[in-house]
């Protein structure tokens, strides 16, 4: 996927105690046309499936890319 169609994508991060219900940012340039969510999670969603989740939702409202924290590790 070229750099010039991608307009929605999602970073995923841990931090203790975090959660998507309260640590979720949008970011939406000026027109509209380009967003970026970023989402953190309790390391514990490593898991509870908590993460795949959202994953799905995420994409099922058409974010095309989700770049994940190292903290994941092999995935």
């Amino acid at each position: 996927m070229s750099l010039e169609n991608l307009h929605k994508w999602a970073f995923f991060y841990f931090s203790p105690a975090f959660s998507p219900e309260q640590n979720t940012v949008i970011n939406r340039n000026q027109a509209g046309t380009c967003e970026m969510i970023t989402v953190g999670f309790d390391p514990s969603a490593k898991t509870d499936g908590s993460v795949i989740e959202l994953a799905l939702q995420l994409k099922a409202e058409g974010v095309q890319f989700i770049e994940l924290c190292g903290g994941f590790g092999p995935t």
